[in-house]
């Protein structure tokens, strides 16, 4: 039987003006991700928050919780089932994250391989592909593995 949990699996783009790099460092091996996003007025909301937390007034409307924002610039860390790095192929996001997913749909198990990410992150490439055949993506990656599996059956 298949896993029955959600995995995450996050596939980063190429970078092509290598401004990421500054702020991301990425660990294939552990499969996580960290980052600290520079903040322009970093002294300004520091002073914000210094004066929110020191507030004697206990009014929810008069503290900052705002807890989104990475105003110390401390560095952030994401933990996934699969961090693929910029260099990684169709061919091996497929077997990586995809395969075991259409593998378990032909066994009759519901499965779900969803791209998800801010416009220009690689979505399209991913799922859809380039021009040529090497770089077909994972659609027409599934259904010629579902066809080639249900033909041995």
């Amino acid at each position: 039987m298949p896993s029955s949990r959600i995995r995450v699996c996050v596939r980063l783009r190429p970078d092509s003006d290598h401004q990421s790099s500054k702020w991301l460092d990425v660990d294939p091996i552990d499969h996580s991700i960290s980052c600290v996003i520079p903040n322009p007025s970093n002294s300004q909301n520091n002073q914000q928050q210094r004066f929110s937390h020191n507030s004697n007034n206990n009014n929810d409307h008069n503290h900052n919780h705002n807890h989104n924002h990475n105003h110390n610039q401390q560095p952030r860390n994401f933990k996934f089932d699969k961090v693929l790095p910029r260099s990684t192929s169709q061919q091996a996001t497929y077997d990586l994250c995809a395969m075991q997913v259409v593998r378990s749909s032909i066994d009759g198990y519901n499965g779900t391989i969803m791209a998800y990410g801010q416009t220009g992150a690689g979505k399209t490439h991913t799922t859809l592909g380039g021009g040529d055949f090497q770089s077909r993506g994972l659609c027409a990656r599934a259904i010629s593995h579902a066809y080639d599996e249900m033909a041995t059956r």
